[in-house]
């Protein structure tokens, strides 16, 4: 009974793990089309959503699961409890990025948001690959540290809103243009949000 309940919370762990390699492919995605402007690298990322919210809902599952049947106890009871919340922000990270390759759709012009855009997908890539190696190890200082990586989007999403202004000023944008802009860099504030709560959840492990 043991070895099998070992097993199921492998198994949980490596969901998260999947689920995080399947997101720096989305990153890597929307970073392509920044620089190629193919809206069908959006579509993808749009169309694959289902797929993403039914793997989160196994893990979901799994861990309800586990804690009806099993009744675990410390350090497996938390890291059950931990991976509940995991699951949530999980959701809404990817839900972000389709709601911020919507707004691409939208938008005529891909080049307008290049300048930016990458500076954001390097820093949640790094932070989520972070997170990825921190529930490996279970290394809670690299995912306290990670945590701190939100100043940096922060920042960035500051930047954003001023270099969208400026080009409104200049009439390289249009009022409405400006803002789906906006709209579109507080999807990648609150992806930062979210990856650092995540990284948060594992010190708690």
């Amino acid at each position: 009974m043991r070895e099998k309940f070992d097993r199921e919370l492998i198994e949980v762990e490596d969901g998260f793990l999947e689920l995080s390699d399947l997101y720096q492919l989305a990153f890597d995605k929307l970073e392509l089309y920044s620089n190629e402007g193919d809206k069908s690298i959006l579509k993808e990322i749009i169309d694959n959503e289902p797929k993403i919210n039914a793997k989160i809902d196994t893990i979901g599952r799994s861990c309800f699961n586990l804690m009806l049947r099993q009744q675990p106890v410390a350090g497996d009871l938390r890291f059950i409890q931990v991976s509940i919340s995991l699951a949530s922000s999980f959701r809404h990270i990817y839900s972000h990025m389709v709601e911020a390759s919507l707004i691409l759709e939208e938008i005529n012009d891909h080049k307008k948001v290049l300048v930016v855009t990458s500076d954001y997908i390097l820093n949640l890539k790094k932070m989520l690959s972070n997170f990825k190696q921190a529930l490996v190890d279970r290394n809670e200082e690299l995912a306290y540290n990670t945590v701190k990586m939100d100043d940096e989007i922060d920042s960035l999403f500051q930047k954003s809103i001023d270099y969208v202004i400026q080009r409104e000023r200049e009439s390289y944008i249009s009022t409405m243009e400006l803002t789906d802009f906006i709209l579109y860099f507080k999807y990648f504030e609150r992806i930062g949000d979210r990856l650092a709560k995540i990284n948060v959840l594992l010190t708690q492990l």
